[in-house]
């Protein structure tokens, strides 16, 4: 069991844990990454770079991303692709 208390931070007060739970918390989040395995780590740093990619390709191009997504959403049949795609992904995790 834990135990919490309170610190004056400024004008208000936040909630930590006592130095034993601490302690035990930083330990916790350190294991996180040691075992996290290579494959993860590629397919994440992937993922990132994509988001990125796509990010500058959307801000070079503001118009062409503007008319797409209001051509997107003015179609109900790409809206329901797309619904079903998000509740997909939403349904994997």
């Amino acid at each position: 069991m834990s135990t919490w208390y309170s610190v004056p931070v400024g004008k208000s007060s936040r909630v930590v844990p006592c130095r034993l739970c601490r302690d035990q918390l930083a330990e916790d989040e350190s294991l996180g990454e040691d075992t996290m395995s290579p494959r993860t780590l590629f397919i994440s740093r992937l993922i990132g770079l994509y988001c990125i990619v796509i990010g500058l390709s959307m801000m070079t191009r503001r118009q062409a991303t503007v008319e797409t997504v209001t051509a997107l959403l003015q179609s109900p049949s790409m809206m329901l692709i797309v619904g079903i795609t998000e509740l997909a992904i939403l349904a994997s995790r």
